[in-house]
Parts: C-alpha cells; structure tokens; sequence
C-alpha cells in the first residue's frame, strides 16, 4: 500500500508447517543518486525467529530496490 507506505508478504517457506506472514507497517522511499531504497521502520512477523532476524537486520537499513520495482513503491 504505497499511499500508507505500508504492505505484506504471506509465505510457505520451507520446512515451516504454516505459512509465514510479515508485516512492514512503515517503510521510506529513498533516491539518492538515480538508484532507490526502501527502508524499513516498523514491520512484524509471526514467526518469532523472523520477527528477531527482521529487527535485528532488516530495520532501518536502506536496501537497493531494482528499477522495475521501484515505480510501485
């Protein structure tokens, strides 16, 4: 949802016997230099390894976005 600068992603990732739901509740489009970043604030997980691995290393980092995804941010 680019307009509330938020979305989610509902996963089967292997070896989890339910599917993985990550939230991202606020992230910040960033272009700088003709290359754009998303950057996570807040995001949530329901599954407490993930949830750890996103706060740990996943917020607030800027993570290069392709071109062909950048228009819908």
């Amino acid at each position: 949802d680019s307009r509330n600068k938020s979305g989610e992603v509902v996963c089967v990732l292997l070896g989890e016997p339910e599917p993985v739901t990550v939230r991202v509740e606020r992230y910040e489009v960033i272009e700088r230099g003709g290359q754009t970043f998303v950057k996570i604030g807040r995001c949530s997980c329901n599954r407490t390894w993930l949830q750890n691995l996103l706060t740990d290393f996943g917020r607030d980092r800027e993570i290069p976005v392709p071109p062909w995804a950048a228009s819908a941010l």
